[in-house]
């Protein structure tokens, strides 16, 4: 747990520079929360693992990235030293959908189509934060077109899964466990990220795979459910006394 805190810790340390710059900020918006279904890869077969459960029924995020989206509202958002737009103001902008074909990563069919790869909040639209050539630059910065003028920040925030091996592998016979990853990112009017944080943990189960090969899909499901339940109750214990620390410190650094 320690090694955890000092992780995040590290990493709130290493973006304070860019947010003191930023610290001024009046008003943030939340632009994306979604979950990516596509299990991140941990061997030669992870496009056929993940070829297996898009297709499947019974692998469905929503209560999952339920979760993360009231996480965020109720636990969260109340420890930045800023205040953020309701929901509703962002989300029912008859254009605020459009945003989506700017995307260079996510099409409509990406989250509404017969197999999607991601799994978004309810209202939401699914936006790339991925790192600095993998952002969806161009539709961070038209979302201020249509947001309140006062608001100079918006955040994506979302979820990575991925199945790792847990336990010592023989004769092609492996087990793996799942785990969560959650992503929250600001970013200003120009599309520069000025703001993230990150956090990951893994499932106490493990699932049986044979040649690279999962043996029951069934058992995904609860595995990235017990990793991102522990997730979850990770940022609420350990990043609002991250981001509390941060906003003292940047109080501090206000002039009278």
């Amino acid at each position: 747990m320690m090694k955890k805190s000092l992780s995040v810790m590290l990493l709130v340390f290493l973006v304070t520079s860019s947010f003191q710059a930023e610290a001024q900020l009046k008003k943030v918006a939340i632009i994306s929360i979604y979950g990516n279904k596509t299990l991140g890869s941990d061997g030669s077969n992870v496009d056929a693992i993940n070829g297996l459960m898009l297709k499947d029924s019974a692998y469905n995020l929503t209560g999952i990235v339920d979760k993360f989206a009231n996480l965020i509202s109720v636990d969260l958002l109340k420890e930045f030293p800023f205040p953020f737009v309701p929901k509703d103001s962002v989300v029912n902008n008859i254009k605020y959908k459009s945003l989506i074909n700017e995307s260079k990563h996510f099409s409509r069919s990406s989250y509404e189509g017969k197999y999607p790869s991601v799994q978004v909040a309810e209202g939401y639209i699914p936006l790339a934060a991925n790192g600095f050539f993998d952002d969806d630059i161009k539709a961070i910065k038209k979302s201020f077109e249509y947001l309140p003028s006062d608001v100079d920040g918006v955040m994506i925030a979302y979820l990575d899964f991925d199945l790792q091996n847990g336990g010592v592998s023989a004769f092609g016979v492996s087990s793996k466990k799942g785990f969560a990853s959650a992503n929250i990112k600001i970013f200003n009017k120009e599309g520069k990220r000025i703001f993230k944080l990150k956090d990951s943990e893994k499932s106490k189960g493990s699932i049986t795979t044979v040649m690279g090969m999962l043996t029951d899909t069934k058992k995904v499901i609860p595995l990235i459910n017990d990793a991102a339940d522990k997730l979850f109750a990770e940022l609420k214990k350990e990043l609002p006394k991250s981001i509390n620390r941060l906003a003292k410190k940047i109080n501090t650094q206000k002039e009278d």
